[in-house]
């Protein structure tokens, strides 16, 4: 008669459960140590488990899929803007808001290739400077990446913003092409097509720097308008003349906002053929901002404004000094 299988682990000799050969022996689930050895045990486990849950931070933090605060003074700029100005026309509703409801939209930056310790912005510059502003905090996703994908995450970025100027984007275009980028990149980068891409790169190219500087990101001001200018900045002549006119105060009076159609309109202005001067104009305006004359080539004529409160008086002086002048011009004529 064969043995009963009383302890239940191993089939009895002979019967149709035969132990196979192929099957794994699983350790019993009632095993359990005690101790010292039970300690250690649990301390290694215990180790183990920590490490493994910090190499999966590590992973999702170099993904960008976990939020972390970072401080703001540990974050350095991107080694290319976007914007010309970090503080432009919504910087302080920007501000309020985060100050009032928290900072809402996390920004992304990676390791700082070179410094340790230190991370780069790949976008989010203005709610850095905001966080330092009011000291606090960044909520930033950190994620490793090379100069390419940086480039390609802030151009994506701005494709989907509606507070960035077509300016800013075809300088930033020229800015990634300066850079040694290819047009691929650049046209990833900005989410354009080649074609696009080519015109964007045309015009900023045909603005002066000065002009840039003068009228700023303009918001309101698209494609076609900064096409019309570009095509008039072809002609050197109306580059010169404008980038003098720049430099007159009435220039300097018009405001922000309406400064672009003041260039466009200085530029539209004809050149006059028969004296070969290009039609510009020249401004004086004495300190106290009484008194100002104004010359146009084209209409060959100068324009004496003068303050109503001193008009009788500096117009009766002037009488009285003009043949004394008008003498002292004709002796330096010769």
């Amino acid at each position: 008669m064969a043995r009963k299988n009383t302890l239940g682990l191993i089939p009895a000799i002979g019967s149709s459960n035969t132990l196979n050969t192929d099957q794994h022996v699983r350790p019993s689930q009632t095993f359990r140590t005690g101790g010292a050895l039970g300690s250690v045990a649990k301390s290694l486990g215990s180790l183990a488990e920590t490490a493994s849950k910090a190499d999966e931070l590590e992973k999702t933090l170099k993904a960008g899929t976990v939020i972390v605060d970072i401080d703001p003074q540990l974050i350095d700029d991107a080694f290319i803007r976007d914007r010309l100005v970090t503080k432009d026309d919504g910087y302080d509703e920007l501000k309020a808001a985060i100050e009032k409801s928290g900072q809402m939209s996390p920004i992304l930056v990676r390791p700082h290739p070179s410094v340790t310790g230190r991370y780069q912005i790949a976008f989010g510059h203005r709610r850095v400077m905001i966080c330092r502003e009011l000291h606090r905090a960044v909520k930033a996703a950190v994620k490793d990446m090379t100069d390419h994908e940086l480039v390609v995450a802030l151009g994506q970025e701005n494709s989907m913003r509606t507070d960035l100027s077509f300016l800013e984007r075809a300088l930033f275009a020229q800015n990634l092409e300066a850079n040694g980028y290819d047009r691929t990149t650049v046209m990833s980068a900005l989410g354009v097509d080649k074609t696009l891409l080519s015109r964007m790169l045309t015009i900023a190219e045909g603005i002066p720097r000065s002009v840039v500087d003068y009228v700023g990101r303009s918001p309101t001001i698209g494609r076609t308008r900064w096409q019309a200018l570009s095509d008039l900045f072809r002609d050197p002549n109306v580059v010169e003349r404008c980038v003098q006119w720049l430099q007159t105060d009435r220039a300097r009076t018009i405001d922000r906002d309406n400064r672009f159609k003041a260039v466009l309109k200085e530029a539209s202005k004809k050149t006059t053929a028969s004296s070969g001067f290009p039609e510009k104009q020249n401004d004086w305006v004495s300190d106290d901002k009484n008194v100002s004359i104004q010359f146009n080539a084209r209409k060959n004529r100068a324009v004496i404004d003068v303050n109503p409160e001193v008009g009788p008086t500096f117009s009766q002086f002037l009488i009285d000094e003009l043949p004394t002048l008008y003498k002292k011009f004709q002796s330096n004529q010769n």
